[in-house]
């Protein structure tokens, strides 16, 4: 019953146009994130302690990738091999914003093809070597423009119910009778 009366006062009143959108779209960029995203699995070793374990590390990792280079399944030796708790996936991170990715990892994949895997590279937590599953470019604008409409409804709705609340309790009346 609650559910209806918000429905009938405040959800029926909203409307939003294409240039509504259009100005919600420049002021929340954010929306719109970011125009590419990859799906990633990664074999990880953890940053060691020491100069003589750096080695080692480096080592292991070599051995690795020439296991991947001769046709070993990535999925399989990252179970076997990684540090990452992604490893009981068989190292899949899932998809990825290019945003949201650190910088070392930015420049490896942007030599990188769908399918190629990367040479193994250090970066503050350790050394990685990576394979580009898939690349996704920008979304299209479609489900951009109703992601943005969906957004904007909630914030309409959010602002226009907060008002009603507010005038319903101005203009109620409480008799409090101890």
């Amino acid at each position: 019953m609650v559910s209806k009366v918000v429905n009938q006062q405040i959800r029926s009143k909203i409307i939003i146009s294409e240039a509504d959108i259009d100005a919600f779209l420049k002021t929340n960029k954010e929306l719109a994130g970011s125009t590419e995203r990859y799906r990633l699995r990664q074999i990880f070793f953890r940053m060691p302690k020491d100069a003589n374990d750096r080695i080692k590390t480096e080592e292991r990792a070599e051995v690795v990738y020439a296991k991947i280079l001769q046709g070993g399944s990535f999925p399989e030796l990252a179970r076997e091999y990684s540090e990452d708790p992604s490893r009981d996936t068989g190292g899949d991170l899932g998809f990825v914003d290019k945003g949201s990715l650190a910088r070392e990892f930015s420049d490896v994949l942007s030599v990188m093809k769908t399918g190629d895997v990367s040479k193994p590279f250090w970066t503050g937590t350790g050394m990685h070597i990576i394979k580009l599953e898939e690349q996704t470019s920008a979304r299209n604008t479609a489900e951009l423009r109703e992601n943005a409409r969906k957004a904007l409804h909630e914030k309409l709705f959010a602002e226009r119910y907060n008002a009603w609340i507010k005038s319903l309790r101005e203009q109620s009346f409480i008799d409090v009778r101890l």
